[in-house]
C-alpha cells in the first residue's frame, strides 16, 4: 500500500510539467483577454512584464502591467507594447481547480496513509498524532501540488505575420 501512494504522488507532481507550447496568431492573443487570464512578456531588452491582456492591436498588446523587471522602461499600470518589441509570451488563467483536487487527493491519501502512521505508535494519543500530522502532511501536499499546476506559465509559439507580395506591376496586396 505504501508503493501505490508513492505512486500517486509521482504522477500528481508530473501532472504539471506536460504543458505543451501554444501555436497562435497574432489575432488569436485576443481570447487571452479578461480579468481571470495572465500574460507574461519577455521584451527584445529582456524586461519580463507579467499582466492582464486588455486588447490586441494590429501591431501591439495593450497591457495592465503589475510587474516589471524594469520600472524605468516599463512601469505598473496601462501600457502599450509594440509587436516589433516582443521576443516571448507565455500566459496562464487564474484558476483554483488544481489546489482543490490536490487537496482532495491529499485528504483520500492521508485516509489511507494514517493508520500506516498509527501503527508505529506506542499509545493512543500517539496514534492519533500520528494519524492527524499524516493526513494533515498529505492535504498539504495536494494543496502545494494544485498550486503549481494552478499557477503553470503555458509558453506561446505566435506564427509569424503573413508576408505581403507585390504582384508584377500592380499595387501590394
Amino acid at each position: 500500500m505504501c508503493c501505490s501512494i508513492r505512486i500517486l504522488w509521482a504522477a500528481m507532481l508530473a501532472v504539471p510539467l506536460v504543458a505543451a507550447p501554444l501555436r497562435l496568431k497574432w489575432h488569436e492573443l485576443d481570447a487571452w483577454t479578461g480579468p481571470d487570464k495572465r500574460i507574461r512578456i519577455v521584451t527584445q531588452e529582456r524586461v519580463v512584464l507579467h499582466g492582464i491582456l486588455e486588447k490586441v492591436e494590429p501591431d501591439a498588446l495593450a497591457v495592465e502591467v503589475k510587474f516589471s523587471s524594469d520600472q524605468v522602461l516599463y512601469r505598473p499600470g496601462r501600457t502599450v507594447i509594440p509587436r516589433s518589441s516582443i521576443s516571448g509570451i507565455s500566459v496562464r488563467r487564474e484558476k483554483r481547480t488544481g489546489r482543490q483536487r490536490g487537496m482532495l487527493v491529499g485528504f483520500f491519501v492521508g485516509l489511507l496513509s494514517a493508520p500506516l502512521a498509527a501503527q508505529g505508535a506506542k499509545s493512543d494519543a500517539g496514534a492519533v498524532a500520528g494519524g492527524i500530522v499524516s493526513m494533515t502532511m498529505n492535504i498539504g501536499l495536494g494543496y502545494l501540488i494544485g498550486l503549481s499546476s494552478d499557477h503553470s506559465w503555458t509558453e506561446v509559439r505566435l506564427e509569424p505575420p503573413p508576408e505581403r507580395t507585390t504582384p508584377p506591376g500592380g499595387e501590394e496586396r
